[in-house]
């Protein structure tokens, strides 16, 4: 079936992945995503840790390791330029990759003002 919408969730590789979330930890799903050479895999990945991350009090231990793997992700997509113009609509996929990293990048400034956070630095 492959594709049947432009969302990070909205392909077979991605419903294949969240699939696992049945029976593994979810940090391990987004750890096995994040490091994954599937894109769209990496993209549902990077998807799941702005979910998560939109929440300045919750899954402290997600900003320090996770968000920063998942904003190099992003930037790698949003740059893969044969990946975007695969898409019929690749400025509409530019706009949602930049999307999720702007929610990344305010939610670890926020829990670098709200916790002092040290991992938070130099992203």
């Amino acid at each position: 079936m492959g594709f049947w919408g432009e969302k990070p969730w909205e392909n077979d590789a991605a419903a294949d992945y969240c699939g696992k979330l049945e029976t593994k930890p979810i940090f391990t799903v987004i750890d096995d995503g994040l490091n994954s050479s599937d894109v769209e895999e990496q993209r549902m990945a990077a998807w799941l840790v702005a979910l998560l991350a939109r929440p300045v009090s919750v899954f402290y231990p997600l900003r320090s390791k996770h968000t920063k793997l998942a904003l190099f992700r992003l930037k790698d997509l949003r740059e893969n330029t044969d990946w975007i113009e695969g898409w019929k609509n690749p400025a509409k996929i530019r706009k949602m990759i930049d999307a999720e990293i702007k929610v990344l990048v305010a939610q670890r400034k926020n829990c670098e003002t709200a916790f002092g956070c040290p991992f938070c630095d130099n992203f």
